[in-house]
């Protein structure tokens, strides 16, 4: 596997209950140093906005990773990674789709657009933090599922 190192996570979650347990799983995590969260589609368009200008100036730490929830209000999940993607200061930084939707056709349309893993919301034991560092430690496109 390889090593994963420190993160700072952008985490985009509308959904309360989520993103409590999403960031508690992931606080106890020894890789993770920092997680922000924004709650929808135009809080976080204004974030990564905000991130590539300060991005481009040096010794800012932009995320190491960003969790993208595709079913956020006001803008959805694919228009962020579009954003993301077609930014040269934020492009290099994994995106990883994390959704309830197990649509074959949003799978194929956020590797398209270039997510770096798809990981599915279901309701079982939590273990977010084995299916990130899965991801993270793929060199291809990552379909994963059931870690909530």
């Amino acid at each position: 596997m390889v090593n994963i190192k420190v993160l700072n996570i952008l985490l985009v979650e509308d959904n309360p209950d989520h993103i409590e347990l999403i960031t508690s799983e992931l606080a106890e995590s020894q890789w993770i140093k920092g997680i922000q969260v924004t709650k929808d589609g135009q809080e976080t368009l204004t974030f990564i906005r905000q991130l590539a200008k300060s991005c481009r100036k040096k010794g800012v730490t932009c995320p190491s990773l960003i969790l993208l929830d595709l079913n956020i209000p006001k803008i959805n999940g694919f228009t962020i990674l579009h954003e993301l993607k077609s930014d040269p200061h934020l492009k290099s930084i994994p995106v990883l789709v994390l959704t309830t939707s197990t649509s074959q056709e949003d799978i194929e349309k956020a590797r398209e657009m270039g997510a770096n893993g798809y990981l599915v919301k279901s309701f079982y034991p939590p273990t977010l933090v084995e299916k990130v560092r899965k991801a993270l430690s793929e060199e291809s496109f990552t379909f994963l599922s059931n870690f909530i």
